[in-house]
């Protein structure tokens, strides 16, 4: 309802989210408040619609006081990107039957030509020192799955425990990096 409100009125979305900063809150650019605890960053705007409305449920739910259901929110987030990915590429197996972690990393490995390619112009960087950064670049995510997966028994998906809410940041932090790596891979 705020958003449809400050459409087009910039000078307002402006003037109300400096006054929401003020006592800790923070406007989405589709003009849905936001508590600044949450500390996150998340630019939804080139993102695939599924996976914008998934972050910006979760901002909801964590505004709403709903913590476990925002981690939820978020693991869809996650979900709809590895499920499209296995889609694509039918060889990976079940989506549904593959334990998290696993999916999060297996979707990744079908990412790793793309990006090389990514960076396979840059003069200075060697074959080598490119397998180097995606070996890397792949533990990475790896772990983020692996804390993601463990983090996501906390949501209310697995039975509302109440968990506290720097648990529930954390897993939002790791599936917001597991999206913005996937995406800009996938660019």
């Amino acid at each position: 309802m705020m958003g449809e409100t400050l459409f087009g009125r910039d000078e307002l979305y402006d003037q109300l989210s400096e006054l929401l900063n003020r006592v800790g809150w923070g406007l989405t650019l589709d003009g849905e408040p936001y508590p600044l605890s949450l500390q996150i960053d998340a630019d939804t705007t080139t993102l695939d619609a599924s996976l914008s409305d998934g972050m910006i449920k979760c901002l909801r739910r964590f505004r709403d006081g709903d913590p476990d259901g925002a981690l939820t929110a978020v693991c869809g987030v996650v979900d709809t990107l590895t499920a499209g990915i296995f889609s694509q590429n039918p060889n990976l197996g079940d989506h549904r039957k593959t334990p998290y972690a696993i999916r999060v990393r297996t979707a990744f490995q079908t990412c790793e030509a793309k990006f090389k390619n990514q960076f396979g112009g840059i003069a200075s960087f060697s074959a080598a020192e490119i397998n180097q950064l995606w070996d890397r670049q792949f533990k990475s995510i790896e772990q983020a799955g692996e804390v993601l997966a463990k983090l996501r028994q906390l949501s209310d998906a697995h039975g509302a425990q109440k968990p506290p809410a720097t648990a529930i940041q954390h897993g939002i932090a790791c599936a917001i990096y597991v999206v913005r790596i996937f995406t800009g891979v996938s660019v």
